[in-house]
């Protein structure tokens, strides 16, 4: 794995703008077509040494492993369009997690850095005026990845250049379905969809702790791209760095999501993320809301709204059969009416039966707070009675058994949560709203003392 090192983090246009006024004068001068480059912001002047994907080195896998906010889609887009104008590829694929998310980076991205070569998206593709297209494609359809490798009727085309986007996050159980190959996943078949010259791919992504990033990094064949946060910080909002800080400083989240380092799995936890991965299954594939058994919406509140609290995590999870389905997951840090509203949110959303709140802070608290909003919202509350790593291990051998299904790829926080959890883990909150609704909808070998709220016991769930 070469791993590209740069002596600076600056770009062209700050090391000049850094210069004495004369010495900047006389170098303008003496460099006109910088100057041009500069004085027009291209990206030649303005990226950092590390966002340059490097046509002239022998790659065929470039990552940009990186913290939030440090620039890698920008990097991947303007990678694929400088494949475009400046090696002739006439045919490319970009993909993200979700087709809302391709549309919403990987398409946009394109335009915005092909405007000069007429790029434009149409429908499932961005059209430039040179007569070049790149399909956009969705990692929860693998079957879409097929067929692409294969050449025009006269020997000529395929795919030359790809961009998957947040691949770490992309799931090897999207539609799966029984009898299919293991390996048939987006991933996979990507690789195998370019096949003509100059047959590289482009990957941005977030170090999420997977497989397929450690299996990447190790390619001999890949050029990598580690890079914080920080790098980027003259392009970012002080305030911005500093609620990155605050949501992650001091845990090991933050080697991860600001330092851009691959995290290694922690020993002791009950949850591994190749059991969420293989579960998963995509919005369109998830039952409709109709088809659910039952429907509820969990809160685990924080103690306080201190700007170094804990989150109040929020769960919207379906019952169908003897499977759990994770709807909607978030953690906020607001006031109490602000997380009681968005619970109500999501009860009237989804159609929730009731929502489940942990009365251990403040007593009646909490629903008082959600019924100020509407008497009639129906709420129950339970009480944890063990410990956190004893309610979590029900759960976890629902999770083994691929009983547990995340709906989509929007529950990041959740599913760090998850595999992160040890007995002396500080960031559980959205953990634990899905251990109350998951007992509220299994409450087989329940570990809750239920409280009695007026008509919304634990009975009323399914017996199983």
């Amino acid at each position: 794995m070469p791993i590209l090192e740069t002596k600076s983090h600056l770009s062209l246009r700050s090391r000049v703008a850094r210069l004495p006024r004369e010495q900047r004068r006389r170098w303008l001068r003496r460099n006109p077509i910088a100057a041009r480059a500069i004085e027009h912001r291209s990206w030649a002047a303005v990226r950092r040494p590390a966002q340059h994907a490097r046509y002239d080195l022998d790659w065929w896998v470039r990552m940009w492993c990186t913290g939030r906010r440090w620039g890698k889609s920008r990097s991947g887009a303007e990678a694929v369009t400088e494949a475009i104008e400046e090696l002739g590829v006439r045919e490319g694929i970009a993909a993200g997690r979700t087709w809302r998310e391709t549309r919403a980076i990987n398409g946009r991205g394109l335009e915005r850095t092909g405007r000069h070569l007429g790029a434009h998206m149409v429908g499932q593709e961005v059209r430039y005026a040179n007569g070049a297209v790149v399909h956009l494609l969705s990692a929860d359809r693998p079957e879409s990845f097929r067929g692409w490798g294969i050449d025009d009727d006269e020997g000529g085309g395929g795919v030359g250049v790809a961009w998957a986007d947040e691949v770490a996050t992309w799931g090897t159980g999207e539609r799966r379905r029984e009898g299919e190959d293991p390996e048939d996943d987006s991933w996979t078949q990507l690789k195998f969809a370019v096949s003509a010259w100059p047959q590289r791919i482009i990957v941005t992504t977030t170090p999420r702790p997977s497989d397929r990033i450690r299996e990447i990094a190790a390619d001999p064949d890949a050029l990598v791209t580690f890079g914080h946060t920080r790098e980027n910080a003259i392009n970012l909002a002080p305030r911005y760095l500093e609620l990155l800080e605050r949501a992650y400083g001091g845990t090991r989240l933050a080697e991860q999501e600001l330092a851009g380092r691959i995290l290694a799995a922690v020993e002791g936890t009950m949850f591994k993320r190749e059991w969420i991965d293989f579960a998963r299954i995509s919005r369109e594939d998830a039952p409709n809301l109709e088809e659910y058994d039952l429907v509820v919406t969990a809160v685990d509140p924080a103690g306080s709204t201190k700007p170094d609290s804990d989150f109040t995590g929020i769960v919207t999870v379906g019952l169908q059969g003897d499977e759990l389905y994770v709807i909607y997951s978030t953690r906020m840090r607001t006031t109490p009416e602000g997380w009681a509203l968005e619970a109500a949110r999501q009860l009237a959303r989804y159609g929730s039966r009731v929502i489940i709140c942990e009365r251990n802070f403040g007593g009646d608290m909490v629903a008082s707070t959600i019924r100020n909003l509407d008497p009639a919202l129906p709420v129950q509350e339970v009480v944890a009675s063990r410990g956190k790593f004893v309610r979590a291990e029900p759960l976890s051998l629902l999770y083994e058994g691929n009983r547990v299904h995340h709906v989509g790829y929007h529950h990041v926080e959740l599913e760090d949560e998850l595999v992160q959890f040890t007995p002396r883990s500080r960031r559980d909150d959205t953990l634990d709203a899905l251990v109350y609704a998951a007992e509220y909808l299994r409450p087989s070998g329940s570990a809750f003392l239920v409280a009695s709220t007026g008509g919304f016991g634990i009975d009323d769930g399914p017996d199983w």
